[in-house]
């Protein structure tokens, strides 16, 4: 199954690590250092300055204007219908 990131984009399931909340999570000096490094070298997708969540993948880092609890709302129904 796949996760819509918004944007056109749509994430596998077992892809993802985690989906971090930007607005509380990304204020965090350790969160920006880690987002920051990963930067390097990784696949990012979207735009992180209009980035309210990002979701880090075994490929990289997706930027989404999505909320994360609407994400993991998402994700819940998804893991809930296999």
């Amino acid at each position: 199954m796949f996760l819509h990131v918004g944007n056109n984009v749509a994430i596998a399931q077992q892809e993802i690590i985690a989906i971090l909340d930007l607005t509380t999570a990304g204020m965090a000096p350790v969160t920006r250092e880690f987002l920051r490094f990963s930067k390097t070298g990784t696949k990012i997708e979207g735009d992180p300055s209009e980035a309210r969540s990002a979701i880090i993948t075994d490929k990289g880092i997706c930027f989404s204007s999505i909320s994360s609890h609407t994400l993991a709302k998402r994700m819940r129904e998804i893991i809930n219908s296999d």
